[in-house]
C-alpha cells in the first residue's frame, strides 16, 4: 500500500474537494530528527509540487494545518504563496492531523 508521498495529489484533491482552504499551511519533513532532515513549507494547493520539486523521499511526514506556521523556520522557508496569518476554524481541527508516510 502506498501512502503520503505517492498520494500527495490525491490527498490534496480530496481535502480541496471537501472544502478545505487551498492556502492551508502544509509542511513536509523528510528524515525528521536525523542529521539530514529537510523541511519544506507551502500552501495545501502546492503539496504535490513540493514533493516533486524537492524530490522528497521516505521516510517523511506531512503536517497540515494551523500548527505548521509555529515551526521555528517557517518564516524563512515558507512558499511565497503561503499566508503566515492564515486563520480558519477547519485549520484548527486539521492541526492535530498528521499523515505518516510509508511510500
Amino acid at each position: 500500500m502506498y501512502m503520503g508521498l505517492n498520494t500527495a495529489p490525491n490527498i490534496t484533491a480530496a481535502l480541496l474537494a471537501d472544502g478545505i482552504a487551498p492556502q492551508l499551511p502544509v509542511a513536509v519533513i523528510e528524515n525528521g530528527t536525523r542529521p539530514d532532515e529537510r523541511r519544506f513549507y507551502g500552501p495545501l494547493r502546492d503539496l504535490p509540487d513540493l514533493v516533486t520539486r524537492h524530490a522528497i523521499k521516505s521516510p517523511a511526514l506531512i503536517l497540515i494545518g494551523a500548527v505548521v506556521p509555529l515551526a521555528r523556520d517557517w518564516s524563512q522557508n515558507r512558499s511565497a504563496s503561503s499566508s503566515p496569518e492564515f486563520h480558519d476554524p477547519v485549520a484548527a481541527a486539521l492541526s492535530v492531523a498528521t499523515l505518516a508516510l510509508a511510500g
